[in-house]
């Protein structure tokens, strides 16, 4: 019954769970790009970001762009669809389609008047973000597991995972000369990351046995810390060039909680091995956590022919070593006795993203945009998912690479800048098949499902160039 019920789980977060989480931090440091412009050039705009994305990709760059602007470019919608191919057997796909809004960023500058060749911005976006929850329930009649037959059997699949960044801003630059500025962005986090999973099976056998087996996992930490961001932008009539450093966050403060629970019911053996009932029980909160983020190096350079510009990003991350973000104090098991041990790990390999971005100029008002970019994984655990119930659950939950491309036109209007496009990533993958309907094994067969993810961004943003009058009410005498 316990396999079961394990299968079963991991079927389920593969139906249903990856179109929520594969997006999710997971070591993919280049999956959410900022400012409107900028999300049309896939983020290739180290060293010529012309809006407050800026604030992100480059903080040198603040002093030499010459409208600075209040922008807000939150107005972005995306479809998220996975597909696993042949994922229920040869012939019978699985497939799963989420619509929703998506995270940016609200950004402007002001102006200290006893710092006047000082440019400084206040900005906040969302860094990470995934919400996923589902609630699902089913039940069989007529049906044998590992060979006991159960005339009734009923099952319940709640899982949780959550996960949102925040970075709230503000953004110094001054410029060394005509052509070279430097900038320092300063940043505070907020992270919140909880994860649960809670799977009951209740079955009532030929000769009227009730069996029940209740499993729960809950963690949760929220942790504040503080990181920067220091930029130079070189600006010349045909060539850009950027180079930023990002520090690794520094923890402020972190908590966390957990919840443990396994009850296990009417059963005599489980996976052919003696088995008594069970009752494990542990509620902790107050537990010290923390979430850690790597150092990168960001190196770009754009090259101005005649009404087009060309961009080449690149971005260094750093590894981080196998840490614990949150560990449970050891418990014992009321009925077993057995000392547990549990906790929320990860482990990240060192990644090197890349893009390429185009933009070109019909005339004074209307422009048009592309580029595509690498996000690679930096995924390096053997800890098992949080659905897997193994002592040491890993943070990161999706190890394939993604690929951005995006798209669109701006329209320089009188009273405001419009920015349509979109934005598309991708990413695929060979997994385990979850279920091999008509096979010789109908689970743990060796045959593999090929995993295809897609996600589309629909973006609508504009620019207001009014940020004279912001200036006049944020400035400090």
């Amino acid at each position: 019954m316990i396999s079961f019920i394990k299968h079963n789980i991991r079927v389920s977060i593969l139906v249903i769970g990856l179109s929520g989480s594969v997006f999710a931090q997971d070591g993919h440091y280049w999956t959410e790009q900022f400012g409107n412009k900028s999300m049309l050039l896939s983020g290739t705009v180290n060293a010529s970001v012309k809006d407050l994305g800026l604030v992100y990709y480059n903080p040198g760059r603040l002093s030499q762009i010459e409208n600075p602007a209040f922008v807000i470019s939150a107005r972005v919608y995306e479809i998220n669809t996975t597909r696993i191919t042949d994922g229920l057997g040869t012939g019978n796909d699985l497939k799963k389609t989420n619509f929703g809004g998506a995270p940016n960023l609200v950004a402007g500058t002001f102006k200290l008047p006893f710092l006047k060749d000082h440019h400084f911005a206040y900005s906040f976006l969302t860094r990470f973000r995934n919400n996923s929850e589902f609630d699902i329930r089913s039940s069989e009649t007529g049906q044998e597991v590992n060979e006991v037959y159960y005339d009734n059997l009923s099952s319940k699949l709640k899982s949780g995972n959550n996960l949102q960044q925040e970075w709230f801003g503000l953004t110094w630059s001054y410029g060394l000369n005509d052509h070279l500025s430097i900038g320092l962005s300063t940043f505070g986090t907020i992270t919140n990351n909880s994860n649960a999973l809670e799977i009951r099976l209740q079955g009532l056998t030929d000769s009227n046995e009730v069996h029940m087996v209740n499993f729960n996992r809950e963690l949760s930490l929220d942790v504040y810390g503080i990181l920067w961001k220091a930029g130079l932008a070189g600006n010349w009539d045909k060539i850009n060039i950027g180079l930023t450093v990002t520090t690794p966050g520094i923890k402020i403060s972190g908590k966390g909680s957990s919840v443990y629970e396994d009850y296990i019911t009417g059963l005599s053996e489980l996976e052919n091995e003696p088995v008594e009932d069970t009752y494990i029980e542990d509620y902790q909160e107050d537990l010290d956590a923390q979430m850690k983020s790597p150092l990168s190096v960001g190196l770009g350079v754009s090259f101005n022919l005649n009404n087009s510009i060309f961009h080449l990003s690149s971005e260094w991350f750093n590894k981080i070593d196998p840490y614990t973000l949150m560990e449970v104090e050891p418990f014992l098991g009321q009925s077993t006795g057995d000392t547990i041990h549990y906790g929320l790990v990860d482990n990240l390999k060192s990644v090197f993203n890349f893009g390429v971005g185009f933009e070109h100029y019909f005339n004074e008002k209307v422009e048009v945009y592309g580029g595509v970019s690498t996000d690679f994984s930096a995924v390096n655990s053997d800890d098992g998912f949080i659905f897997e119930f193994d002592d040491n659950v890993t943070n990161s939950t999706f190890d394939g690479d993604i690929y951005h491309f995006g798209g669109g036109f701006a329209l320089n209007l009188t009273w405001a800048e419009l920015t349509l496009g979109a934005t598309y990533a991708s990413s695929s993958r060979q997994i385990p098949r979850p279920l091999n309907i008509g096979g010789d094994e109908l689970l743990n067969s060796d045959e593999v499902s090929d995993l295809k993810y897609g996600r589309w961004r629909f973006i609508v943003g504009f620019s207001f160039p009014f940020v004279n009058k912001i200036s006049d009410n944020l400035n400090f005498d």
